[in-house]
């Protein structure tokens, strides 16, 4: 890796190799959360600001949870977020959807892996009301939906805010049981718009 933080740097939350017990994880607004090659990180992710970085090598892994029950209602929680980066990590065994985004817009996720496939609700990525994403060299095995776009009320300031101006390219997607796009299950949105997948 050519661009990897400061481990001293305040705003940034750093696990080297090894296994970590870290439960609870929070970002907000400057944060990096960094995991290293070799970290194995037991825990889940609350995120919610601007200029929000999730980088590294390494895994966070929900498996210390049974389904549905962990410290935040999803495994991977990023909400309200501008200038988002999530690039390089793998996500493993969630107990519920694995990379859920609400209302966030400028969003970057990239080479990542995601190996989840053991349980109902383990979606790989749910954007809900989101503007500006792409997705990028992206691996996902999931037992559920694979991209899912979504529109809640329950999401707070998002109600009917559209869903729209995505790109999907280059990436290899694995559904056990479900679909690897589905666009609109929970359509509390105003549009769902500008949508291209290519070389999947």
């Amino acid at each position: 890796e050519t661009d990897v933080p400061d481990r001293n740097d305040p705003k940034v939350k750093w696990f080297g190799p090894g296994v970590h017990k870290a439960g609870a994880i929070r970002l907000t607004d400057g944060e990096t959360l960094y995991l290293a090659r070799g970290a194995v990180v037991h825990g889940a992710l609350y995120a919610q600001g601007r200029d929000i970085t999730v980088a590294g090598r390494g895994v966070l892994t929900g498996v210390d949870y049974p389904r549905c029950h962990g410290p935040f209602f999803f495994f991977t929680t990023f909400q309200g977020c501008t200038n988002l980066v999530i690039r390089g990590v793998t996500l493993t065994e969630p107990y519920h959807w694995t990379l859920t985004l609400f209302d966030c817009e400028k969003v970057l996720i990239e080479d990542i892996r995601i190996c989840a496939g053991n349980m109902l609700n383990d979606d790989a990525i749910d954007p809900t009301n989101c503007r500006d994403v792409t997705i990028r060299g992206v691996f996902a095995r999931a037992q559920d939906d694979i991209i899912a776009l979504k529109g809640m009320q329950a999401c707070p300031r998002a109600e009917r805010t559209p869903c729209e101006n995505f790109l999907i390219e280059d990436c290899t997607f694995w559904t056990d049981m479900a679909n690897v796009f589905r666009i609109g299950y929970e359509c509390n949105a105003s549009r769902f718009a500008n949508f291209t997948a290519r070389n999947i």
